[in-house]
């Protein structure tokens, strides 16, 4: 990850200006590729093949009802939506047509051979509620999936503290890690050390989504 480091011979206030137009030009381009993904994406539901709502090896404690939830605590947890899990990357952003048209931001990770569809991650169970009960009355069975975060590397420190909006400042050893074509994880960083945003915001959710299939992959 923080191989071929980049030589910088800037100061930091201008990484920082960098990385917030960095910022506003790719959320510019994400929106712009979503629209056009949106328009020419066939998202028909008789082409889905959902293998499993969730990587059950992946999960220990697991609340049983209606809506599935894994049970855990700790301060370092980040919980998501997990909305499907596909054989085939076409299949998985299929689903993701169907959920821009009812206006949520998603991702998909890859993890043993599988495609995950993730959305909304947060650092409080209950700020995915209101989002659990509109995907439900949208004919989707959403999968609460909380992740303990390993605080120890960096990456992970800024991402936690960037879910649970605690304003933070990178280490120069982070900063100098990124590649060229890393900035705009760079840019996310920044925009989310110091600026806030409603915690299910679009906008906040792209970078979070971005930084996080960024880290585990």
């Amino acid at each position: 990850m923080f191989k071929n480091k980049l030589k910088l011979n800037i100061s930091l206030e201008t990484l920082k200006i960098l990385g917030i137009l960095t910022v506003i030009f790719t959320v510019i381009g994400f929106l712009f590729g979503r629209m056009v993904e949106l328009v020419f994406l066939d998202t028909s539901e008789e082409d889905l093949t959902l293998v499993g709502a969730y990587n059950k090896s992946d999960l220990q404690d697991i609340e049983s009802g209606p809506n599935q939830v894994e049970v855990s605590s700790s301060d370092n947890m980040i919980y998501f939506m997990q909305l499907g899990v596909f054989e085939t990357f076409d299949n998985a952003l299929a689903l993701g047509g169907r959920l821009e048209k009812i206006g949520y931001t998603w991702a998909v990770n890859r993890l043993d051979e599988r495609h995950y569809v993730i959305s909304h991650i947060v650092g409080d169970r209950e700020q995915l509620e209101s989002v659990e009960k509109e995907m439900i009355e949208h004919d989707m069975t959403p999968f609460i999936k909380a992740v303990e975060v390993t605080s120890d590397e960096l990456g992970w420190h800024y991402f936690l503290n960037a879910v649970n909006q605690i304003p933070y400042e990178m280490e120069s050893s982070f900063i100098q890690s990124f590649t060229n074509d890393e900035m705009h994880i760079f840019g996310f960083f920044v925009a989310l050390s110091n600026v806030s945003f409603d915690p299910l915001s679009s906008e906040r959710q792209e970078m979070l989504l971005e930084i996080y299939h960024w880290l585990t992959n």
